[in-house]
């Protein structure tokens, strides 16, 4: 019969993915490109709660880089943001050349998850949640599983594909009563309850937790705070497509942003197609408030159309409004 135990043995020989408490609190030392494999497989296998994946990867944005570089404000220091980091990877590569450049900045870092806690059961293993208690890995004796976990499992060993399909739910739950308001309300770095441990972490490459000059936070992109006017310089690098979202939805994370940006701020949209050459455009807000283009990448934005038609209007409108009272 095969337990568990044994199956965890068989799993951690053949899986390239490593569970979250190794991942995060091993301090393995470990060359970059054995790094950089280790973090593609593990943020690769991480599916967040609104079902997408940190799927970024080394040397993506290097040609947008170069060119953002050449075009930014003069401004110094620079306050820049960069959104939908995913795991932060193209982040950490902006940083360098901006650095090689010997341009001043300082970097803040958004991303949908980034907040995650790590529970630990003792020698069955661990669970990653997010910051709703939401699980995004599952750690067996040491199997890493994810979440949902793949039909093969329920070939392999049903009680355990069903146990994990229940604290699935339930898990939500259990976080919310027990280590909610201790690790996530006060932010409590370490947490015990019941003889279960919570330990704080970031869903983001450790090298980033290293840097100076950066922030990192949770940040959704359908929220219209807390940013207003802040930044020079925003980057959101493929995440605005319509493969993703609706106009409508694409309209509101555009305005947002647009929000956040100083005048005389630029506004940068990519995105990598599948042939790895980057399709983007730079937007820079006139004294009018309104986005005038500034160059193409390749192709340019397909959501272009809709950054000057969308910003355009709010632009227009704030002047009739200020005209109208002036009258």
């Amino acid at each position: 019969m095969k337990t568990p135990r044994r199956l965890a043995r068989r799993a951690r020989r053949n899986s390239p993915i490593p569970t979250a408490r190794d991942f995060f609190f091993s301090g393995a030392t470990l060359d970059a490109e054995a790094r950089a494999a280790r973090e593609k497989a593990f943020f690769r296998s991480i599916r967040l709660r609104n079902g997408t994946y940190k799927t970024t990867y080394p040397g993506r944005l290097d040609s947008l880089n170069e060119i953002v570089n050449g075009v930014l404000p003069p401004l110094r220091p620079l306050e820049i943001m960069d959104v939908a980091v995913s795991s932060g990877v193209s982040t950490l590569e902006w940083m360098d050349c901006l650095r090689n450049s010997d341009i001043d900045f300082r970097m803040t870092a958004g991303d949908l998850c980034v907040r995650a806690f790590l529970l630990s059961f003792g020698r069955l293993g661990s669970i990653l949640v997010d910051d709703t208690g939401y699980p995004l890995q599952f750690d067996i004796f040491g199997m890493p599983i994810r979440s949902p976990p793949r039909r093969r499992l329920a070939v392999l060993f049903p009680p355990l594909f069903a146990s994990v399909h229940a604290m699935r739910w339930a898990l939500p739950l259990f976080f919310t009563a027990v280590f909610k308001r201790s690790a996530v309300d006060d932010d409590a770095t370490s947490v015990r309850r019941f003889g279960i441990g919570c330990r704080r972490t970031a869903l983001i490459s450790p090298q980033l937790l290293q840097q100076t000059s950066l922030t990192i936070l949770d940040d959704d992109l359908l929220s219209s705070e807390p940013f207003g006017n802040q930044f020079d310089v925003i980057r959101a690098a493929n995440i605005l497509n319509r493969s993703y979202f609706s106009d409508e939805t694409l309209r509101v994370m555009i305005s947002n942003l647009r929000a956040r940006l100083k005048r005389r701020g630029m506004l940068i949209i990519c995105r990598t197609h599948d042939d790895g050459f980057n399709h983007g455009t730079i937007f820079r807000l006139n004294e009018a408030d309104e986005l005038d283009v500034v160059c193409r990448i390749g192709d340019g934005s397909e959501v272009e159309s809709l950054v000057v038609d969308s910003l355009g209007r709010v632009g227009k409108e704030v002047r009739d409004a200020t005209d109208s009272l002036a009258r």
